[in-house]
């Protein structure tokens, strides 16, 4: 039996090889007893014998090496002719005794049938053989045919088993392989496992540092979302300090532009400024969309007139539409009940929608619907523009998804308005929707919850007469004023970023403002509020500004902190001043003022060519003589000194080739840089790290109790433990630029 690399191989045959050895081996023996006979006619017939045997066994061994199959069929044709031949050749009879000898090789280099085949020629052959001899060998004959066959019954009665057995062998031998290859991997499973177990025993002793890692992930996550906001910001800020600037230096200097402004310019721009401003108001809200997933982002309902929502976006987007000539109208059903909702987010859901139709429709015009449907607000913006395929609809609310690459070329956008609207939808509990087809035009569909106000039931007789009529309370118009239950802090300070920052992140509470602590008593007696907040750099500056503790009201405690202002990144920058965009005139112009640069030469470095023609105007319209050097890089603002020393350097910080970075890193080492002036004009928020405060400090006039006071601290402690995440509302990660 023979054993391969691949698995084990049933092969009962001998090799025939083996045979070719005994074929030489007879030759020789043949060749040795030639000598034996006494005739030379013998010797010499017996010579020639063992030189065919032996010759035979040569070329059974050159066929082996090229067909094994070839040469075991050669090497029984060589024994069963060598048998015969020595029968006639040699004269020796008895060999035909030997005939069952190729039988069994056949059965033992072959197979079974093989060893048939020559059982069955030999006794024909032997039969021929009989013809020719004579009636005294017919012994030799019949013993010779009984051998063959005698021997054939017997390797059959061998082989059969063994070759059952041999099979069974084999059988079970793959078997036992799969099962040992079954076990292997059993047994690599389960060291596999013993290792997963292992490593999960020392994941679980570290849990706690990996909840900490996990927490920071979520940070960084967070911090990556606030990034994306902060880029959309950009996109904003830019444009839109282009739409301020323009409109509030025609505003302010007209003379620029001839000598008298047409009526009809007059409407146009104060419509202009009208949407700048609602933009303004909206770029805060657009940064707090990053928590609207989170459920951080409150809504400031209040009931409004719909119609008044409705008639404020045709205000504001009809100049686009009569540019374009297409109609707009607005069909609003009339006594639709108030609506209990934030009417900044639906005016901003209108207007984009608005926008939208005008922008994609060449021809027709749009038409605004609104109406009552059971207890919920129907609201329709339907078109005539080109419409929208069936297989795009579902496309329309993806952020930044446009349905063709040539859209924001053409009607511009960045693919995030109805995005934005479908969530402040959402926020109201409500559904928006869109139906449209290939060149039929669009409609948007928007439902909102309505709250309505029962209807008094006047007095009748059926009142007394059916029981089953619901008890109605009488109402009532309350004689005193409405006192809103949302907390009101006060401010004092002039520092009116941080009240903007309160106004951001605090949610559902009123924020006003005093100068300074004697106007701040005076607020106080008109109106009460729950703390009086001070935003100071140290403890020893906020003990200075308090003065005398006894000034203070009895009955409101004093909190001052410190947070970071446009201040401290002048200060981390190595700059002037910091200002973000939108930038008005007043800003502009102010921030020379405070620098005592009232004439010479100022240089503004922007990569964007309408901010430089913007500032630019506005610096030259002035009442200061300046005279104006505009760069578009940093590299320009390089050359540009070598030429001239400006009186200060209005900086973008986000530029091509070389950067407004760059410049401020290198200014220690330039000496036509170390002395100028420069302020940053920045389009993205102002803090590149989170809003961190450095100091709390609460004091009250009287002092506080022990039962305050330990309140205080439990709940101070509480906040400020390592367990409660810090959930930081103020972090952007943007920079300036």
């Amino acid at each position: 039996m023979d054993a391969t690399r691949s698995g084990f191989d049933v092969d009962t045959r001998i090799s025939p090889k083996a045979m070719v050895y005994f074929l030489f081996a007879l030759g020789i023996v043949i060749f040795i007893f030639s000598n034996a006979p006494t005739q030379m006619i013998q010797k010499l017939a017996t010579v020639c014998f063992s030189v065919l045997v032996c010759l035979s066994a040569w070329g059974a061994w050159k066929a082996i090496q090229k067909n094994v199959l070839l040469g075991s069929w050669l090497v029984i044709t060589i024994f069963v002719l060598s048998i015969y031949a020595s029968t006639f050749w040699l004269g020796l009879d008895f060999s035909l005794l030997f005939t069952f000898f190729p039988v069994v090789l056949a059965a033992a280099m072959i197979n079974l049938s093989a060893s048939g085949w020559v059982a069955f020629f030999e006794t024909i052959l032997s039969m021929v053989i009989f013809s020719r001899m004579g009636a005294g060998e017919l012994d030799i004959l019949i013993g010779s045919i009984t051998s063959m066959w005698l021997v054939f019954g017997i390797m059959a009665a061998i082989y059969v088993p063994v070759s059952n057995v041999s099979q069974w062998v084999q059988n079970m031998y793959i078997l036992a392989n799969l099962s040992l290859e079954e076990t292997r991997n059993q047994r690599a499973e389960q060291e596999q496992s013993l290792q997963d177990l292992s490593d999960a025993y020392h994941q679980l002793t570290r849990m706690n540092i990996m909840v900490g890692n996990l927490r920071r992930m979520a940070e960084d996550a967070r911090a990556a979302k606030e990034q994306f906001v902060a880029n959309v910001s950009h996109e904003l800020r830019t444009p839109l300090n282009m739409v301020i600037g323009y409109t509030e230096n025609i505003m302010q200097n007209p003379s620029l532009y001839g000598k008298k402004i047409p009526n009809g310019l007059l409407a146009d721009l104060s419509v202009i400024e009208r949407n700048a401003k609602h933009l303004s108001n909206l770029i805060n809200d657009i940064l707090d969309l990053s928590q609207i997933e989170t459920g951080k982002m409150a809504l400031t309902k209040e009931s409004v007139h719909f119609k008044d929502i409705v008639d404020f976006t045709v205000s504001a987007v009809q100049p686009l539409y009569k540019l374009k000539g297409l109609y707009l109208e607005a069909d609003v059903q009339p006594e639709l009940p108030e609506v209990f909702c934030d009417p900044v987010r639906i005016r901003e859901v209108l207007l984009n929608l608005a926008s939208n139709a005008g922008r994609f429709t060449e021809t027709g015009g749009v038409r605004i619907r609104a109406w009552r449907e059971n207890e919920d607000l129907m609201v329709s913006v339907s078109d005539t523009g080109p419409g929208i395929s069936k297989e795009d609809l579902t496309r329309l609310f993806i952020p930044f998804e446009q349905l063709d690459a040539s859209i924001r070329k053409q009607y511009g956008g960045t693919g995030l308005g109805l995005a934005i609207s479908k969530q402040f939808i959402e926020m109201h509990d409500g559904v928006i929707w869109v139906d449209s087809n290939k060149g039929e035009g669009t409609t948007f569909t928007f439902k909102i919850p309505l709250t309505v106000q029962k209807p008094s039931v006047a007095a009748s007789m059926t009142q007394w007469f059916n029981p089953d009529l619901p008890y109605e309370q009488r109402s009532r118009i309350p004689k005193l004023p409405v006192v809103s239950a949302r907390p009101s802090y006060l401010v004092v300070g002039s520092d009116d970023s941080f009240q903007s920052l309160l106004n951001r992140y605090m949610g559902e509470v009123d924020i006003f403002r005093a100068e300074n602590m004697q106007a701040a008593n005076q607020q106080l007696e008109k109106s009460p509020a729950q703390a009086m907040l001070m935003n100071t750099p140290s403890i020893r500056s906020a003990l200075g500004e308090l003065g005398d503790i006894s000034d203070l009201n009895p009955d409101t405690p004093l909190i001052a902190c410190s947070i970071p202002g446009l201040g401290k990144l002048s200060s981390q920058l190595n700059v002037a001043d910091v200002l973000v965009k939108p930038i008005s005139s007043t800003q502009l112009i102010s921030a020379l003022e405070r620098l005592n640069i009232l004439e010479g030469t100022i240089l503004i470095a922007d990569d964007d060519p309408d901010a430089l023609q913007l500032f630019g105007r506005i610096l030259s319209s002035s009442k200061h003589p300046y005279q104006i050097r505009l760069a578009r890089d940093g590299q320009e603002v390089l050359d540009i000194l070598k030429e001239c020393r400006p009186e200060a350097i209005f900086l973008d910080l986000v530029m091509p080739n070389v950067s407004g970075y760059q410049l401020l890193s290198e200014r220690s080492q330039r000496v036509d840089l170390a002395n100028i002036p420069i302020i940053v004009i920045s389009a993205r928020d102002v803090y590149d790290h989170p809003i961190v405060g450095d100091m709390f400090l609460v004091t009250k006039k009287g002092g506080l109790s022990m039962r305050q006071l330990l309140a205080c601290i439990r709940i101070i402690s509480e906040t400020l433990s390592p367990g409660v995440p810090s959930g930081d509302p103020g972090r952007t990660t943007g920079q300036p630029g």
